[in-house]
């Protein structure tokens, strides 16, 4: 219906043009849904000059909520070429100013008159003077205010994540380095951390590992998964509170993080009382430290992705765990090859080569370079320039003397444990083992010349097929664990028990310290590829009384000596 007592809002903002009073009066807009709905508003009106204009809105007043709660409400008819609306405004004074609320639009479903009642109490309870009906605050700050707040407890709700939530998003993204740097730790790693987050039952064999070409872990989804959801649907955490009825929980030995209480527990919320009480479950330091790791990288994700709002407390940063003295490894630390031990392991590689194609050299590059197996395993053929060079250099002793050497391998920052280059000269032995590897690869097993890796794998797929346009670099086709070449590389020498892969490189990094031109541990570092003396040092050397150390103490004998014959003879 049209109200002769409505005000106008006119096209023009500052337009002084006065409407014609309609012929035909009709009642005041009441508050009532059927007033509401049934409104007619005619939007075109006389300019009384014979002509006619569209109005965009019109305003009415509901003259019954004068002196009562709805005081003040209005509702603004609006239509234009797209919708039609009913807005409702409630309008205030405050502070000496006149001021509006915007309420929801007018709909006969969701905020009919009986909702803008409840409405308009529920403010006045928040915001009104309780003895009449004046504003104490003013209601669009304060509605501001309340939205803020409810938006910035949102916020801080959604940043808060439990260990299980943290867990579930850190495999999505592919189990990221804790620094950040878009890279993931080693298929080692991420495996043996796996034991200890999703423990060792069907849910961990949900996928497989591998590396991409910057030996990064990969872990790639069996073909019954399609994502990690699915992993986690069907193997969810089995975590039950009936199971730890002590009002204390005590942490349970053997279950993973995953399905223990630690799951359900907000991860800012892991004090260093919990990471002590969760070690617990384990006896074996070793197994404790790989814990540790495993519970401190979740929380280093979810520190990376700021679920750990203001400026959290590592709970690890205080936990010392003592390593034991002495452990089975202990002796294996610095011992080495003896010469016969070597030249023994030398020539059953080369008996070995018709077994194991390509395998055996690895051991023979080991005791001629003393690099880590690992390091060896990561060289392709481009990083092997050959090039015979002759240089001279004058020792010690003033002689000028030539070298001749064939090349250089060069090992690359990314599959070096030094995260630095290392260059290697190849010299007349190593070019033997070089050109061993380059004869499998040329005559017996031509399929490798398609493939970088100076070292590869015998499972390669579909090699039969590989082309200069069909090469696989990938780093599936490296070979990574040589185990059964050897074990009969063992069996072979009688070293059973006797051996280890790591005293390859004691007994490299020993030979050079005693080389009579190596006067100091930087001259040593310099062969061995270490960045650093310490770790020579620490890791590698053994102090034996050799005749050269003897001479020393002879020295100093004399020098202690010499104060007393000074004396004698005084």
């Amino acid at each position: 219906m049209k109200n002769p007592n409505t005000r106008l809002i006119l096209d023009g903002a500052v337009s002084t043009n006065k409407l014609d009073q309609p012929k035909n009066k009709s009642l005041d807009l009441k508050l009532n849904d059927r007033s509401i709905q049934s409104l007619d508003t005619g939007f075109i009106v006389s300019n009384g000059d014979g002509t006619n204009k569209t109005l965009s809105e019109v305003s009415y007043k509901f003259q019954e909520c004068k002196g009562h709660l709805c005081q003040g409400l209005r509702l603004v008819h609006q239509k234009t070429k797209m919708r039609e609306r009913k807005k409702l405004i409630l309008d205030y004074w405050f502070g000496g100013r006149a001021k509006r609320l915007y309420l929801p639009d007018y709909d006969p479903k969701t905020f009919n008159v009986r909702q803008i009642n409840k409405r308009i109490a529920e403010l006045r309870t928040l915001y009104g003077n309780p003895g009449n009906l004046t504003w104490d605050k003013d209601i669009n700050f304060e509605e501001k205010n309340k939205k803020l707040s409810k938006f910035r407890e949102s916020l801080i709700n959604t940043s808060v994540k439990t260990f299980k939530e943290i867990i579930e998003e850190m495999y999505v993204a592919g189990f990221p380095k804790i620094r950040n740097d878009g890279t993931s730790p080693s298929r080692h790693t991420i495996r043996q951390m796996t034991r200890y987050i999703l423990g060792i039952g069907d849910r961990s064999r949900a996928f497989k590992l591998d590396e991409d070409t910057s030996h990064n872990g990969v872990m790639n989804l069996k073909p019954n998964f399609a994502t990690w959801g699915d992993v986690f649907k069907k193997y969810p955490s089995t975590f039950n509170p009936d199971d730890y009825p002590e009002e204390d929980i005590k942490f349970k030995p053997g279950v993973p993080i995953y399905d223990s209480p630690l799951s359900f527990m907000n991860i800012n919320e892991l004090t260093t009382d919990l990471v002590n009480k969760y070690l617990a479950t384990q006896e074996k330091p070793s197994m404790k430290i790989e814990l540790k790791l495993a519970l401190s990288y979740c929380w280093g994700f979810a520190s990376n992705k700021g679920y750990l709002p203001g400026t959290p407390l590592n709970p690890f940063s205080s936990i010392k765990i003592a390593r034991p003295r002495r452990t089975h490894m202990s002796s294996w630390n610095k011992k080495e090859f003896t010469q016969e031990q070597q030249i023994s392991i030398y020539n059953a590689c080369n008996e070995l080569k018709s077994s194991f194609p390509g395998q055996p050299e690895l051991f023979q590059l080991a005791l001629r370079t003393g690099r880590r197996i690992q390091t060896i395993l990561k060289l392709k053929w481009t990083d092997i320039k050959f090039k015979d060079t002759l240089e001279t250099y004058t020792d010690d002793n003033g002689k000028d003397k030539a070298i001749k050497y064939y090349g250089v391998i060069s090992i690359k920052p990314w599959s070096n444990k030094t995260d630095d280059d290392d260059n290697i000269p190849i010299t007349n032995s190593i070019k033997k083992i070089l050109d061993s590897l380059a004869d499998v690869r040329n005559s017996l097993e031509p399929w490798r010349r398609f493939i970088d890796w100076v070292f590869v794998s015998p499972r390669v797929a579909e090699k039969e097929y590989l082309r200069i346009d069909n090469q696989n670099n990938s780093a599936s086709a490296r070979l990574k664990d040589p185990r059964h070449c050897w074990k009969a590389l063992l069996q072979k020498t009688g070293l059973e028990k006797d051996a280890m892969q790591k005293m390859f490189r004691t007994t490299f990094q020993n030979k050079v310290d005693r080389l009579k031109g190596v006067n100091s541990s930087w001259d040593a570092i310099t062969i061995t590829g270490q960045n650093d003396t310490r770790a020579h040092e620490k890791n590698y050397l053994n102090k034996k009384l050799t005749p050269k150390v003897i001479n020393h103490y002879q020295q100093i004998d004399d020098e202690f000596e010499q104060p007393f014959k000074t004396r004698k003879n005084n």
